[in-house]
C-alpha cells in the first residue's frame, strides 16, 4: 500500500494583532529613519490603520535595528515572519517580529 506525503497548509494572513506566517514583499527605507513594509498577508485586516491599505510602519524605537535587520534577513532568504502591530496604532505601528528557522 503507497502513502502520500500530507502537506501542511499554510496559513497567511492578517488579524486585528498583526500579521502571521507572511512573506516580506517590500520594504522602504525613509529619510526619517523609518521603515515602510509590505506583507504577502491582507494589513487592512489588522487593527490599526495601513498606510495606502498595504503598509505597516516600523518606528525608530530600542529594538529598531534589531527588527529591520529581522525583516531585512527573512526577505532574501525567502522566510516567513510574523509582525505584531500595535493595535489602534495610524499608521499601523510594529511592535516586535518573530522568525523561525523552519516554516510550512
Amino acid at each position: 500500500m503507497a502513502t502520500l506525503p500530507l502537506a501542511a497548509a499554510a496559513f497567511a494572513e492578517c488579524s486585528s494583532a498583526g500579521c502571521y506566517d507572511v512573506y516580506i514583499e517590500e520594504l522602504y527605507p525613509t529619510a526619517d529613519g523609518g521603515v515602510w513594509i509590505k506583507t504577502t498577508g491582507d494589513e487592512t485586516l489588522a487593527n490599526c490603520t495601513a498606510n495606502s491599505n498595504v503598509f505597516l510602519r516600523l518606528n525608530v524605537s530600542a529594538g529598531y535595528k534589531d527588527i529591520y535587520s529581522t525583516l531585512l534577513a527573512a526577505m532574501l532568504a525567502e522566510k516567513r515572519v510574523s509582525l505584531r502591530v500595535v493595535e489602534g496604532s495610524n499608521p499601523c505601528a510594529v511592535a516586535y517580529v518573530t522568525l523561525n528557522r523552519t516554516s510550512w
